[in-house]
């Protein structure tokens, strides 16, 4: 039973990976290769006052602390954003991820020998970073001979990486097994880590409102940072259509801090910070230091003319080596992926009549 992998359970779909569970031969590890959803463990680490189901943890009153102030930002717009529908609901954008993994799961079911290969390094450049993913496998989503649409997969060394670009979504996403793990799963975890990077409005121009530019509908960046075995979540974002200019949110459980500089169009307000009980995201709260502090860098819009006039440059963070490009052209900051599959990975069950 050395190579056997108990699952967590079939709603959440984890991980059923061979490799990573210790299988000896290439047949095994593509017959027994799944990949896990990514909504579930985010779910898991977002408060139940944003839409989640995580645990509240205890409030703690920190010596040295940030209080919880009513100014210009607002949980319930933020979780009506980022939290519950629309193109910039992380929710809706991971759903549709997690779609296409279980097509490709169903897919490999039987077998896939791409998943048996070497998995393959490449680079992703998402707002001012430089991350080294890795692909085994590719499928094509391409539905005219204009469309790129793709999605490649891989997992390395106990490592989930997931790189789509379809529609009006590109996303990476890596995931990682954390905490404890389960009895007779080796080093599979029950638990989850997921680094998300992601794009929104990449087909504004031609199926979103009045199809007149990028700059018709939601378009931006979003980078997420979710740890279920702690309950803690990160969120930062910048866009156009977004409702803020860039802003950052962060909960431990216990409390979610958020700052940020609002949209209005032709300018950015100054910068606001609120403080909230996690269990309901509308109980002024106090934050410690420590929540004020993120391990992913802000990000704020620069100044961008677009058809539907010029728009401000954002107030938060305030530093120029912080600040995201966005002119709806395939080199602003939203180009931080590969446009077409990695060399050397493969299709799919090319191998397969």
């Amino acid at each position: 039973m050395g190579n056997s992998v108990r699952v967590r359970s079939a709603a959440s779909l984890t991980v059923v990976f061979c490799a990573i569970a210790g299988c000896s031969d290439g047949a095994s590890k593509a017959a027994g290769a799944r990949f896990p959803l990514l909504s579930p463990p985010v779910r898991a680490a977002t408060p139940a006052g944003l839409g989640g189901t995580a645990a509240v943890a205890p409030l703690v009153r920190p010596r040295a602390s940030v209080a919880g102030k009513r100014f210009a930002l607002d949980t319930a717009d933020i979780k009506s954003r980022f939290f519950t529908a629309g193109p910039t609901s992380i929710f809706k954008i991971l759903g549709d991820v997690d779609a296409r993994v279980e097509e490709i799961n169903r897919a490999s079911a039987n077998g896939a020998a791409c998943l048996t290969q070497e998995p393959v390094a490449y680079t992703l450049t998402p707002f001012g970073q430089t991350l080294t993913f890795y692909a085994q496998c590719f499928v094509s989503f391409a539905s005219s001979p204009t469309d790129t649409s793709f999605f490649q997969f891989g997992q390395k060394d106990g490592v989930a990486y997931l790189y789509v670009a379809a529609g009006a979504e590109h996303v990476a996403a890596r995931i990682t097994p954390v905490g404890e793990s389960l009895p007779d799963a080796g080093p599979l975890s029950g638990k989850f880590r997921v680094d998300a990077y992601i794009g929104v409005g990449y087909n504004n121009a031609q199926s979103c409102g009045a199809m007149s530019g990028f700059d018709g509908c939601s378009y931006g960046a979003i980078e997420l940072h979710s740890d279920e075995s702690r309950a803690g979540l990160e969120l930062t974002v910048a866009g156009v259509g977004f409702g803020y200019c860039g802003a950052q949110l962060k909960s431990d459980g216990a409390h979610v801090f958020a700052i940020g500089s609002l949209d209005m169009g032709e300018s950015c307000l100054t910068t606001s910070t609120l403080c909230v009980a996690a269990s309901d995201v509308t109980t002024p709260g106090v934050c410690s230091p420590e929540l004020t502090m993120f391990t992913s860098p802000a990000l704020g819009r620069t100044a961008v003319s677009g058809t539907t006039g010029t728009m401000g440059g954002s107030q938060y963070p305030g530093k120029t080596e912080n600040t995201i490009i966005l002119n709806g052209t395939p080199t602003d900051s939203l180009g931080f992926g590969p446009s077409a599959p990695s060399p050397g990975v493969s299709a799919l069950n090319a191998d397969k009549s």
